[in-house]
């Protein structure tokens, strides 16, 4: 059941085909938002890049990579995958190698939140 705030349509505007793979029939009296490709792609391109800045932002705050190229820190921001970890969560090396599809090659940056080591 959709609800208010909720969306549908956006697979098909993301998809090639542009097939659409749900039917939709309105439970009750509804008033929908709707928004064409151009402006959809336009508004996911801007918080794209408001999301990048961010990130480029947050590693030239990192003393190791202070001086470094704009080239390398994007190289960098363009490399980050987002892991999100519940509270509590221990991360063990068995939960990095899930994290990291079994390799022990990575460095994890805490983007938000706290981390105990010990």
């Amino acid at each position: 059941m959709l609800t208010q705030g909720q969306s549908f349509g956006e697979l098909a505007l993301i998809n090639k085909d542009g097939k659409r793979n749900a039917r939709i029939t309105c439970e009750s009296e509804t008033y929908l938002g709707v928004i064409c490709k151009y402006d959809y792609d336009s508004c996911l391109e801007k918080i794209e890049i408001e999301h990048q800045t961010k990130l480029i932002e947050f590693i030239k705050s990192i003393p190791y990579f202070s001086n470094m190229s704009k080239g390398g820190i994007l190289k960098i921001v363009k490399s980050l995958t987002n892991v999100k970890c519940s509270k509590g969560q221990n991360i063990t090396k068995e939960n990095f190698k899930k994290i990291s599809n079994g390799s022990n090659d990575y460095v994890y940056f805490v983007l938000k939140g706290e981390f105990a080591a010990f």
